[in-house]
């Protein structure tokens, strides 16, 4: 079946027709850390080398003058107090809505896999997943062969080499993201991990009842 969630922004959101006329800003939406917990993944240790990983990644955007750079952070998006880390950053509001985000940046940064990616691939936001691999590895098959499709459609990136030549220019980040390869592969990973919901689920689901 298909996502009631996804149905809902689509309805919610409009569509970008173009993404030329977008703002020369990227809006980096950082995950929540826990400083605790029983697994591996989710214990201080592994969250403050993601977070280490982050400010490796912003101190390398920074360095790229074209561009402004706007954090939206959670609550425990912020490990490492030192302001320092953070400094000349524009931070949004903790209560930040993704309405008050989509259509509004030149590109969007996750730091992990959230519904939010392919809720911007259909409204035509370009978006990427940067995870590097460096960082805890996950080993269930669902998780890794969606990260095979990301990886197909040039979304994830998991070196930030590559993810740096991307956003050396505006121009880069057009062509990029109106890709014909890009635009097929951004599609099958719709088509076999996020479909919207339609009205023809109704009738699959009268059948089952």
């Amino acid at each position: 079946f298909s996502s009631i969630r996804i149905f809902s922004s689509l309805n919610k959101f409009k569509k970008l027709k173009k993404i030329d006329c977008l703002r020369n800003n990227i809006c980096f939406i950082l995950s929540s850390f826990s400083d605790y917990g029983d697994c591996l993944s989710d214990n201080l240790i592994e969250n403050k080398k993601a977070e280490k990983s982050r400010i490796d990644l912003l101190k390398s955007l920074k360095k790229q003058k074209k561009f402004q750079i706007v954090l939206k952070p959670r609550k425990g998006s912020f490990l490492m107090k030192e302001k320092k880390y953070y400094k000349n950053l524009e931070i949004l509001n903790y209560n930040s809505r993704m309405i008050e985000i989509f259509g509004n940046y030149n590109l969007l940064i996750f730091e992990r896999i959230s519904l939010g990616i392919v809720e911007s691939i259909y409204l035509n936001q370009p978006v990427v997943f940067y995870y590097p691999r460096n960082l805890y590895v996950q080993k269930g098959k669902k998780y890794n062969k969606l990260l095979y499709f990301l990886k197909k459609a040039n979304i994830f990136f998991d070196n930030k080499k590559d993810f740096i030549g991307l956003i050396k220019s505006k121009k880069n980040i057009s062509l990029w993201w109106n890709n014909k390869k890009n635009l097929k592969n951004r599609k099958i990973l719709l088509k076999n991990f996020a479909k919207s919901f339609d009205y023809n689920d109704f009738t699959r689901i009268k059948k089952l009842i």
